[in-house]
């Protein structure tokens, strides 16, 4: 009886995939993921390559998802499915199509709409704050600040700010005052925040369009958007997974009466915020 995890942005790394490539399976899904990606000319191979560009969210956000799925469909071909299937942020939608809510393709064409959407919007004017220290005192001192967004509660010590960046720079000299250490994180957008605000309309039009069936999932989705259970989507519930604070802690926290936690992704990333809990975490790994 396991949970997985799926990573979300942040944890792309410099030829990433290339330790499997003698993995058959893996290789399988990954050309699976090439194949439909090339027709809208992302070519994820290169990419992956390409110290350049896969940073750059556009190019990201379907680098992370194609990883995942891959990763994730030779899991299922070796070890029992999971009882449950949760994702932190864009990692959701690797749970998706493991899940059968949606096909590959819609599920590729989606998440390349949205890389592509928020890459769109201007850079270095907007990021992210990790900060390390109580939940409420971290709101408490930060009340006061209007242009800043809640954009992650990863764990009951870390949670994430996100908006401009002259904002985040009040937020981080506040928190210094008061002990409380923060740090800015190496993105190149405030995701989960007013800003993205420019794209969402714009995003909820065109996945309109692509996203024309989904299905009952398979194995259980819950939501780090909304905490519930997914049953279907839509093209509103995936405009507000861009908008909405990922709630990963109390959701890891209602799951914690299961015995572990496997995460599937290019970095251990939750596994590390989970490993102090009285549960086991682990970080996947194809033999």
């Amino acid at each position: 009886m396991s949970v997985w995890q799926f990573t979300g942005q942040g944890s792309q790394y410099l030829n990433m995939g290339n330790e499997y490539k003698d993995h058959a399976v893996f290789q399988r899904y990954w050309h699976h993921c090439e194949k439909i990606a090339l027709k809208f000319d992302i070519h994820l191979s290169q990419l992956a390559s390409n110290e350049a560009l896969i940073h750059q969210t556009q190019y990201s956000q379907p680098l992370i998802f194609a990883y995942e799925y891959a990763l994730g469909m030779s899991l299922l071909q070796s070890s029992p499915p999971p009882q449950c299937i949760i994702g932190h942020s864009i990692g959701e939608y690797a749970a998706y199509v493991i899940s059968n809510m949606i096909d590959l393709p819609t599920a590729l064409q989606l998440i390349i709409l949205r890389g592509a959407l928020i890459g769109s919007l201007p850079l270095n004017t907007s990021g992210m704050l990790a900060v390390i220290g109580p939940y409420q005192k971290t709101i408490d001192s930060l009340s006061s600040l209007k242009k800043i967004d809640l954009a992650a509660i990863n764990h009951a010590q870390q949670v994430v700010f996100s908006g401009p960046l002259y904002a985040l720079n009040d937020a981080k000299n506040i928190l210094k005052s008061q002990g409380i250490k923060s740090i800015a994180l190496n993105v190149s957008h405030g995701f989960h925040s007013h800003c993205m605000d420019p794209i969402l309309d714009e995003f909820h039009e065109k996945a309109s369009h692509i996203l024309s069936q989904t299905s009952n999932p398979s194995i259980s989705v819950i939501s780090t958007t909304t905490g519930q259970p997914l049953n279907t989507l839509n093209p509103d519930y995936l405009k507000n997974h861009i908008r909405y604070p990922v709630n990963y802690w109390p959701v890891a926290q209602s799951l914690m009466n299961h015995p572990s936690f496997l995460e599937i992704g290019p970095k251990p990333i939750l596994t590390k915020l989970l490993q102090k809990e009285p549960i086991t975490a682990k970080w996947a790994r194809l033999e």
